[in-house]
């Protein structure tokens, strides 16, 4: 049902079931569908994490807010038509080189981005748009590959000596950095840095 994040009556193991008293960790994959409850709506309430986080079709006005940062060791997956108030920093991770995708279904995000793990692969499903100037997207570590699809963000930046991949194929990239203390939009190192249009 609707609530915390941190509250572990609101969690079960199995769709429509009972409550586990526990909490995601990074292992843990965590679906929101017909059976969570009218919405449902989740807050954010202290550092969160998952492995795959899942919005399924067929809810009723689903929202996610919040200002902690969430960790997601795996793919993410939201449904059309959700309200996101959430403007926690969002980190992409992974402990294995895996692939990863990433659809945000028509929804505009309003976090930090961080792509970081050695190895992994994360792959865009569909358009990636931000909500507001100052939203930065940070590729620390693995490949990001955006598969043609429109991106709109404030800063992208993707620097140090990790190793690193940046596939652009078709896309499109709009960045809006107005910043006068940060002023440079696109930012990457080629250390370690495979690059591909």
């Amino acid at each position: 049902a609707s609530g915390n994040w941190t509250d572990p009556t609101k969690w079960s193991t199995s769709s429509g079931g009972p409550s586990c008293s526990c909490v995601p960790t990074q292992n843990d994959n965590v679906v929101f569908d017909t059976q969570s409850g009218f919405g449902p709506s989740v807050t954010i309430n202290a550092q969160a994490y998952c492995k795959d986080m899942t919005w399924t079709g067929g809810l009723s006005s689903p929202s996610i807010a919040g200002t902690f940062p969430l960790d997601i060791y795996g793919s993410l997956t939201l449904t059309p038509g959700m309200s996101i108030t959430y403007t926690g920093a969002i980190g992409f991770k992974s402990f294995a080189a895996s692939l990863r995708t990433i659809t945000t279904a028509g929804n505009q995000l309003r976090s930090a981005l961080t792509f970081d793990g050695a190895g992994a692969q994360w792959v865009l499903q569909d358009p990636l748009v931000t909500f507001n100037n100052g939203t930065v997207l940070t590729l620390s570590q693995g490949s990001l590959n955006t598969n043609g699809q429109f991106v709109y963000l404030s800063r992208l930046n993707s620097t140090g000596s990790l190793a690193r991949a940046l596939t652009l194929g078709s896309s499109i990239i709009e960045l809006t950095n107005t910043s006068t203390s940060a002023p440079v939009a696109w930012q990457i190192n080629s250390t370690n840095m495979n690059f591909s249009g």
